[in-house]
């Protein structure tokens, strides 16, 4: 499994607007890219600083998607009034989740 990580920082106002534009925007768009197999999103409140972890099942998929994800990147940072920082990616070493 692969991750790509992308930080955005902004005023701890704007956060909602973010989490919202994740959710409603880029989680239906990731659904449909083969190899898609999740999204975590990290927002402190504190400090104005959000992290979008997609996960891929695979590198090639996750690389597959790149110019799409840099767009949809692009109109999160507009839409919350946040700056790109840094995108990053990642071979997970461990996941687990338990419910």
């Amino acid at each position: 499994m692969y991750a790509r990580v992308s930080t955005l920082e902004g005023s701890p106002q704007q956060i909602d607007e973010g989490l919202r534009y994740l959710r409603e925007e880029i989680l239906p768009t990731g659904k449909d890219d083969p190899g898609f197999k999740g999204l975590i999103a990290l927002g402190d409140r504190n400090s104005g600083k959000t992290l979008s972890i997609t996960l891929w099942e695979s590198e090639e998929e996750m690389r597959a998607t790149e110019q799409d994800a840099n767009q949809l990147r692009r109109a999160w940072s507009e839409s919350s009034g946040q700056e790109i920082v840094s995108v990053e990616s990642y071979e997970v070493g461990l996941f687990e989740v338990e419910s």
